[in-house]
């Protein structure tokens, strides 16, 4: 941030170039699509809209959240689900909180999530949050700002799900879905709930 001429302006990050491109490569190791027939295509299970269930169901309520957050303290966690601006609202988070139940994971949030009033304070990942270096952390929804990702780059493993290809996340993640997180996490939490029933 700075001052000029009596206005306050915002500088934007900037990130080197590369040739030909005007930001980051438009193709980086491990980061996939979860659509299309390539065979490096995302392991996800596919169902129907409908599976989602209504809106109702997937309302986030107070005493959820509460559950969730007991124990041991987001720092400590081994597994992380965190959502960012991409998921789009309060009610949306369900998506975020119904993978982390499969998980056995906390859930965390980028700063933009937190400052839209969708989820609270004390799930927020960032240099005005929590550092975290999980075994497991997965980005869902979050391009990945440059105070963010200084505060869990030392996870042992990142998964970024984002609909952008060039989102910075897909820098430092380990594995990447480039996909809509409304239609990638429900198939996800799917997948991983019919592993534990087998």
């Amino acid at each position: 941030m700075g001052r000029k001429s009596g206005r306050i302006s915002r500088q934007r990050d900037s990130y080197p170039s590369y040739p030909g491109t005007k930001a980051w490569p438009p193709y980086r190791p491990l980061a996939i699509s979860s659509l299309g027939n390539s065979p490096l295509m995302a392991k996800v299970s596919y169902i129907g809209l409908a599976e989602r269930g209504t809106a109702e169901n997937y309302r986030i309520l107070e005493d959820v959240i509460g559950h969730i957050a007991k124990g041991m303290p987001l720092e400590e966690a081994e597994i992380i689900v965190s959502g960012g601006r991409g998921i789009g609202g309060a009610e949306q988070f369900s998506l975020v909180f119904d993978l982390a139940r499969v998980l056995g994971a906390h859930v965390g949030a980028s700063r933009a999530a937190v400052d839209s009033g969708w989820i609270a304070y004390e799930h927020q990942v960032g240099q005005t949050g929590k550092t975290v270096h999980p075994k497991v952390y997965i980005a869902c929804g979050i391009s990945g700002s440059v105070q963010h990702q200084a505060s869990m780059k030392d996870s042992e493993v990142i998964i970024a799900v984002n609909k952008d290809p060039l989102a910075p996340i897909f820098q430092i993640a380990t594995y990447g879905i480039v996909g809509d997180v409304h239609e990638v996490l429900p198939r996800l939490t799917k997948a991983f709930r019919s592993e534990k029933e087998m």
